[in-house]
């Protein structure tokens, strides 16, 4: 980046500096990229019709943005008054923007930023940059508002419920895809602010900019007015994106005669484990779940995966095949309860390769995840074979402010061992379909390079995994295989130290959990949350619910929203669980059960905080140790057998 360009960016971000305070963070989004978009769009109209005899090149690249009409400029509504506001929100009402700007911009109330003239010291801000493609061309200004976006974002934390994916994540997924380079259509079902379409543009672009792509990225996103910030963020950088609103499982848009339209690549980071219109898609519309059942309605992950893969163009209808690189949580690949869809994937050939990441390189949650790459035509030399990268060591990241992020040196590093298919190390290794059959269609990376098997994190899954497929068996309780007794002493122990956290899933409130279960993480302990687990499979969701709660050290609950934990409390409660609630001065979800707080159970501890569940984790913590050494001294003393 230029001295000029880091200058134009710093000038822009000094704009969060003006409205801190005045509203929330995580509505400076909703006030910063109107007015930016607005002075951009303006300044730009001023110089086409200063510039009527300009080059095709440039005039297709300011076709990219909407016209403003002289009455309609900045320069004419900005002038200080009273009603600036007013005049703001109905000036950027009439300019003619992309149908899906319109949420973004169209509905806007600046009447707030009023107060104190923060509104009109903003626009006073603005006023001295100079936003048109002559000034700042779509090259330099993409990657400034990229960067503004990112900060926003960070600003506004977990709590905001949005988030953007990170810049090296993007790369990193992007430069997987080899049929980038043969300059064809991308597509993201779950768009976001449009990163990974911005990346694909700039690896498909040339010398003469990204204007001539038209159309060939495309995207859906179920939140309009993110949608909106998608397709500003593509007219920044000078690409015509078509954008679309809906939710990409139940409703795509991208269609052709009732059928999906097929891409040369898919890229997305899709919500993790979040809930989808399962019952609405029994009659499996579009194809997308062949022969198989349906994933859980309150874990989509493979319901995501199925539908990018239907999105590529086959050999069989497009005489080409298509490749995708998703974002994907790391459960995905051990779950007993996916096996079917792991099966389909590694039958049919479709899993090219799997990049494991660091956790904690996300903004909203803090899960270990990675990238896996699929491909509907796999070069024969790599026909029948899966390629892994563990990709989580120190040489791949660093820590700066708190934070974990790829370096680029790590995202090279990545690219080359994916890459690498004749090499096995400690780091990646080509393994075969005969192989993965072997293990029951696990596609757990610890399976394959034991080397980066972490003990403190896989033990709990290994066993979980291990019991649910019986393995082990033995009539003579002296074999040399593990009993059923060993392997349940070996788990009584090895679970003495695990934290069951429980909570609602979903937006902010997942965030908290994940806070929690990072922290009691932090504090030496092997905590989990429900989706970070196996399922037991020969239960009911109450049933492994109990399982899990008794094999815990114990439990802890961040019970903030109404709905939600009434079961959960009343399986504790009936199981005689160690359980801390955390819970907000106004009231839990488990208050809704009425007088079962009147009863005496002295197993179960309320933990009131202010703002965040944190405040009491630590106090939470002592009184269930407490608790569980007060128990165990009961038991032994009431169960005499128990000290021989």
């Amino acid at each position: 980046m230029s001295e000029d360009s880091r200058q134009l960016g710093e000038k822009l971000f000094s704009s969060i500096e003006i409205i801190r305070g005045t509203v929330s963070p995580v509505k400076y989004k909703e006030y910063l990229i109107p007015l930016i978009y607005y002075k951009r769009v303006s300044d730009e109209s001023a110089r086409i019709d200063a510039n009527p005899n300009e080059g095709e090149s440039e005039t297709k690249a300011s076709k990219l943005v909407p016209y403003v009409e002289q009455r309609y400029r900045w320069r004419v509504i900005c002038e200080p008054s009273d009603d600036l506001s007013q005049r703001l929100s109905e000036a950027l009402a009439e300019i003619p923007v992309h149908d899906a700007v319109k949420p973004v911009t169209a509905n806007t109330d600046f009447e707030i930023l009023q107060e104190d003239d923060v509104l009109q010291k903003l626009v006073e801000r603005l006023d001295k940059i100079q936003l048109d493609f002559g000034s700042a061309p779509p090259e330099e200004f993409g990657p400034i508002f990229d960067n503004l976006l990112t900060r926003m974002y960070q600003i506004e934390g977990r709590g905001g419920g949005g988030f953007i994916t990170p810049r090296r994540i993007v790369q990193l997924a992007v430069q997987l895809t080899d049929k980038l380079a043969e300059g064809t259509s991308v597509h993201d079902p779950t768009v976001g602010s449009g990163g990974f379409l911005v990346q694909a543009a700039e690896q498909l672009g040339d010398d003469t900019g990204l204007h001539h792509l038209e159309k060939q990225v495309t995207g859906q996103d179920i939140n309009p007015v993110v949608a909106g910030i998608a397709r500003i963020n593509l007219e920044m950088h000078g690409v015509d994106g078509d954008i679309a609103v809906g939710d990409s499982l139940s409703a795509p848009q991208f269609t052709t005669d009732s059928e999906l339209e097929r891409f040369d690549v898919v890229l997305s980071d899709f919500p993790i484990s979040s809930d989808w219109k399962k019952s609405e898609l029994e009659d499996n519309p579009y194809g997308r779940f062949p022969e198989m059942k349906l994933p859980r309605g309150d874990r989509a992950d493979y319901a995501f995966i199925l539908h990018a893969l239907a999105c590529l163009k086959n050999i069989q209808q497009d005489e080409r095949g298509g490749e995708a690189a998703l974002i994907v949580p790391e459960g995905i690949f051990f779950r007993q309860s996916e096996k079917r869809y792991r099966k389909h994937l590694v039958e049919n050939d479709y899993i090219e390769q799997i990049v494991h990441l660091p956790e904690d390189l996300q903004q909203h949650h803090s899960l270990e995840t990675a990238i896996l790459k699929l491909n509907t035509d796999k070069p024969a030399e790599r026909e029948g074979e899966i390629r892994f990268v563990d990709a989580r060591g120190e040489d791949f990241y660093e820590n700066k402010n708190d934070t974990t992020r790829l370096t680029l040196r790590g995202v090279n590093e990545a690219i080359a061992a994916a890459n690498d298919w004749d090499n096995n190390s400690e780091i990646a290794r080509t393994v075969p379909r005969d192989r993965i059959r072997a293990t029951d269609f696990s596609l757990n990376l610890a399976e394959y390079l034991p080397a980066s098997d972490d003990p403190a994190r896989y033990r709990f899954i290994q066993r979980a995994r291990s019991q649910s497929k019986g393995e082990g068996k033995s009539e003579n309780i002296e074999s040399e295989d593990p009993s059923f007794a060993q392997r349940l002493s070996d788990l009584i122990t090895a679970s003495d130290n695990a934290v069951y956290v429980l909570g609602k899933y979903g937006g902010a409130t997942e965030a908290e959990l994940l806070d929690v279960r990072n922290e009691l993480r932090d504090k030496g302990y092997e905590a989990y949350i429900d989706r970070d687990l196996e399922d037991f499979p020969t239960q009911d969701l109450s049933g492994s619910v109990t399982t899990t709660m008794r094999l815990a050290k114990f439990c802890v609950m961040v019970d903030r929203e109404a709905s939600g934990h009434l079961n959960e409390y009343q399986l504790a409660q009936l199981n005689r669980t160690v359980l801390a609630r955390l819970t907000p001065e106004d009231g839990g979800s488990s208050r809704m059960i009425g007088t079962a707080e009147m009863i005496d159970v002295n197993y179960i501890e309320e933990f009131e905080f202010e703002v965040r569940p944190q405040e009491r984790l630590s106090e939470a913590v002592d009184w269930a140790e407490e608790m569980v050494s007060k128990r165990r001294q009961k038991y032994t003393e009431m169960y005499d057998w128990r000290e021989r």
